[in-house]
């Protein structure tokens, strides 16, 4: 049936609402590993404590953390308003001052229990914020990165396989500075690595999809609502009524809070 002129009327003079809410969620990685340039062969899978950074000067050679996260239900990248990669720095060489480590997503799978320096994955994209705390003394707690744009490329299509924490040049000269972390296998699970989502939630009422809540969207109802389309059947009991208006009527005052 057509709605009557007098809820229609209601409809139309509704004011603006609020923007659709928004979720914020952590997922602690998956997998996690690092490899050391000066072991070569070593796997460091069951290590409490993952390190990057470069320690040339100290026999330690270059480190490159790697880390997994389940992203498999992350599908729709217009809704990811930011991803924060953190990872909890507890301990660094004796050095004041820390070297530039970046985020990168990974080129190729990998399995922390049997991935080596020699076996390692090739960095691709960056993240673009590079953290300068990485090995400094004094620098201990969470280390941010935006990987927001990765986060977005994988839920696009890109294959997610995983991100690694690593200098950007591997230049042997110059300073010594090497950053430890915590891993999985570290018994306090607040301080395993980290992905921190912030999702918009998904608004019914946005029928135009702008991101906000206006006179268009009760516009776009009245359309749907014409044509038969079952997107207005907001009440949800497989017929288009009046009691649909009343429904979308209702969400739209609630902003999808």
């Amino acid at each position: 049936m057509k709605p009557v002129p007098a809820i229609t009327a209601t409809l139309l003079a509704a004011g603006l609402s609020a923007s659709p809410a928004a979720a914020q969620e952590i997922r602690l990685a998956t997998e996690d590993t690092y490899v050391e340039s000066s072991q070569p062969a070593t796997n460091f899978g069951s290590a409490e404590e993952l390190a990057a950074g470069k320690g040339s000067f100290w026999g330690l050679g270059f480190g490159r953390i790697y880390l997994k996260f389940d992203l498999s239900d992350v599908i729709e990248p217009d809704a990811i308003e930011s991803a924060t990669l953190r990872v909890y720095q507890h301990r660094t060489e004796p050095a004041a001052g820390g070297l530039g480590d970046d985020v990168f997503a990974l080129l190729s799978d990998w399995d922390a229990g049997t991935v080596t320096w020699d076996t390692r994955p090739e960095n691709g994209d960056r993240a673009g914020n590079e953290s300068r705390r990485v090995g400094a003394s004094g620098s201990v707690g969470w280390l941010d990165y935006d990987v927001t744009e990765l986060v977005r490329a994988i839920a696009a299509g890109a294959p997610n396989n995983g991100f690694a924490v690593a200098q950007l040049t591997e230049f042997g000269a110059g300073a010594s500075r090497y950053g430890y972390f915590r891993s999985l296998e570290f018994s306090d699970e607040t301080l395993h690595p980290q992905l921190e989502l912030v999702i918009g939630v998904a608004c019914r009422v946005d029928l135009d999809g702008d991101g906000e809540l206006t006179l268009f969207d009760f516009l776009a109802f009245q359309n749907a609502f014409d044509a038969g389309d079952p997107l207005a059947d907001f009440d949800g009991d497989g017929s288009l009524t009046i009691f649909d208006f009343l429904a979308f009527q209702n969400e739209f005052d609630a902003g999808c809070e």
